[in-house]
């Protein structure tokens, strides 16, 4: 396949292949944005903490007063970092959905390009240059997201909330050096996706390791003074937390499978249809569990440190946390956004490479609104469960954690039980509005002309 065949199979030419290329920049450019954030941040004058082994009545912390303290401190800024980094992961969740939507035309075209005679290399190739372009176009378009997010962290916020520097230079370097690898991250996972053909994962027993490793380590560290850098120490931690987000990305596929499995089980009808429509979504189903895991997590501990901060208002530093937490709030409702819309676009994606049987089943009976009840429960099963584990988890274990390491740190939980049950309403509301949202495309996909042979 020559090289202009390959650019003009490429060009998106009918409506869904520009939505997808469309979704394809806007998840990469996101993902961009929030990696220069993360680059900028380490630019801002830091402190670092003296070491816990230090005895020198002599040192002084001082704070730069034109930045939050969370940046200020050498330690913290670490943690506020990994944060945006695994909310940059979840719009690239989201930019990998896009990539690997519309699969039922892809095969139909696949098919044809392999019966005139294209290759595997030729497939992979097209589905390369067709993300590519859209992966540059992200790149290009992180730049003006970084100067949104800039704005709205540097120069909107009072002197002691901004977490971000001036501009300069560097964040024009870094910019130019993120175009380039966004089109290739962009073309590896176009030229991955471009065949269907499955690829074998690591054995589940790996991810079992890491992900009890990573476990330990975080009930671990915070209980080890032995341990004098705190920089080293809120790394590790770091490090620890991204790689069991990892890890339970890795099995959210897994885990909405079994979901499915003891759905099936069950005696209703609604359950065990519903448990099918779960089964044939189980990778994108469990990628949108984790990220609702992972913002459950985030508002869990923001909610036990409101409660701490709260717990100690009579400290005059008590202000200084409140832009984590609130931060911390909008981070994990980006991520639980970008989590549902990545189960969104499998949906419609579902809905329109199962037409067929759809328009079988509204021929035996079942209207559109039983078809919308069980698009309900399979996005309950898939959502509610992930989101509610982790504020506990986040809201009980870090108290815990805390509490263990340092008595005093003691908090209150009135902020998790006002926090949770809102967090699960507005999931529940986002629920509904994603069915609604799907109605048009559920009213297609049961016309009686979907069950036509040819």
């Amino acid at each position: 396949m020559s090289p202009a065949t390959v650019l003009l199979l490429a060009a998106p030419g009918v409506r869904a292949s520009r939505t997808r290329a469309a979704l394809v920049a806007g998840g990469t450019a996101a993902a961009g944005g929030l990696v220069l954030v993360t680059l900028a941040l380490f630019r801002v004058p830091a402190t670092a903490l003296p070491p816990r082994d230090s005895a020198d009545p002599t040192i002084t912390l001082s704070f730069d007063p034109r930045y939050s303290n969370i940046v200020t401190s050498a330690e913290t800024r670490i943690g506020v970092a990994t944060a945006v980094l695994l909310v940059a992961g979840t719009a690239l969740v989201l930019a990998w959905q896009a990539v690997s939507s519309g699969s039922a035309r892809r095969d139909r075209r696949n098919s044809a390009l392999v019966t005139a005679g294209a290759t595997p290399g030729d497939l992979r190739r097209l589905g390369a240059v067709e993300t590519a372009v859209a992966g540059a176009v992200g790149g290009l378009l992180a730049g003006p997201a970084y100067l949104l997010l800039w704005f709205l962290l540097g120069p909107a916020q009072p002197a002691r909330s901004r977490l971000l520097p001036d501009l300069a230079a560097a964040d024009l370097a870094a910019w130019a050096c993120l175009v380039p690898a966004a089109a290739a991250l962009a073309a590896l996972a176009g030229a991955r996706s471009g065949t269907g053909e499955p690829r074998r994962p690591l054995s589940r027993w790996v991810w079992l390791v890491l992900a009890v490793i990573a476990l330990g380590a975080m009930i671990a560290l915070p209980q080890l003074d032995q341990i004098s850098d705190r920089q080293l120490q809120v790394a590790l931690m770091s490090a620890a937390v991204t790689v069991l987000l990892l890890t339970a990305l890795a099995g959210g596929s897994p885990w909405a499978r079994s979901k499915a499995a003891r759905m099936a089980r069950r005696d209703s009808t609604t359950a065990i249809l519903a448990a099918g429509g779960l089964r044939a979504l189980a990778g994108p189903a469990g990628r949108a569990a984790v990220v609702l895991l992972g913002a459950g997590l985030t508002t869990g501990v923001a909610a036990d440190i409101l409660g701490h901060t709260l717990r100690q208002a009579t400290s005059v530093r008590t202000a200084d946390h409140l832009p984590g937490v609130v931060l911390a709030c909008v981070a994990a409702g980006l991520a639980a956004l970008a989590g549902l819309a990545t189960i969104t676009l499998a949906a419609v994606d579902d809905l329109l490479t199962n037409r067929r049987r759809l328009a079988a089943m509204a021929a035996i009976g079942a209207d559109l609104s039983v078809l919308q009840a069980l698009q309900r429960r399979r996005l309950r099963a898939a959502t509610i469960a992930p989101l509610a584990t982790g504020l506990l988890v986040g809201g009980l274990g870090y108290g815990a954690l805390g509490a263990a390491g340092d008595p005093a740190s003691s908090t209150d939980p009135w902020p998790l039980l006002v926090v949770g049950p809102v967090a699960l309403g507005l999931l529940l509301l986002a629920n509904a509005a994603i069915v609604r949202l799907l109605g048009g495309r559920t009213r297609q996909a049961i016309d009686p002309a979907n069950l036509r042979v040819a």
